[in-house]
């Protein structure tokens, strides 16, 4: 827990420098203006078997947290592409490692219109995906692989251009 707290002051100094359960399926809601999915926990062991279930689909897969500026100012371009892409095999996968509870995942869900499934870390998430700093993505191809990994503010449109090579 100390380290923990730790990692996450020292991701909020350089966040304000440089950037800003074990469920584990869940279904997207077809459009953004219909309800938006549940958030649920899930382990670093959920996530894993999640990204593996999802093989076949292109994915984007963005760990943030409620407080982040950045975290927030990137997640419309999120919705965005999840809406334009899906159906060409993009999935879209959010997960708050905030140290908060469901309910306030649920509200910031409900409040930005989020329309893919969004998680709350409930551990080992950010060691295990070797989170170093917030918004923190990661694109995966059809086959699992991760091929790109960004850290910091990234545009719908540097997202865009890297998930369009791979669908």
């Amino acid at each position: 827990m100390r380290n923990f707290c730790l990692f996450m002051f020292i991701v909020f100094v350089m966040g304000s420098v440089t950037s800003c359960g074990k469920e584990h399926s869940v279904e997207a809601v077809k459009d953004n203006s219909g309800p938006v999915p549940e958030v649920k926990k899930i382990d670093a062991e959920g996530l894993d078997r999640l990204l593996a279930d999802n093989k076949g689909k292109v994915i984007i897969l963005n760990i943030f947290t409620t407080w982040c500026f950045y975290c927030k100012k990137e997640m419309p371009g999120f919705i965005d592409l999840h809406e334009k892409y899906k159906d060409e095999g993009l999935e879209s996968i959010a997960v708050s490692v905030d140290k908060a509870n469901v309910d306030k995942i649920q509200r910031f869900v409900e409040k930005n219109k989020i329309n893919f499934p969004v998680f709350l870390s409930s551990g080992g998430i950010v060691s295990k995906y070797s989170v170093t700093g917030l918004p923190h993505t990661v694109i995966y191809d059809r086959s699992g692989k991760a091929v790109k990994t960004h850290v910091g503010f990234g545009s719908k449109d540097f997202f865009e251009e890297e998930i369009k090579k791979l669908l």
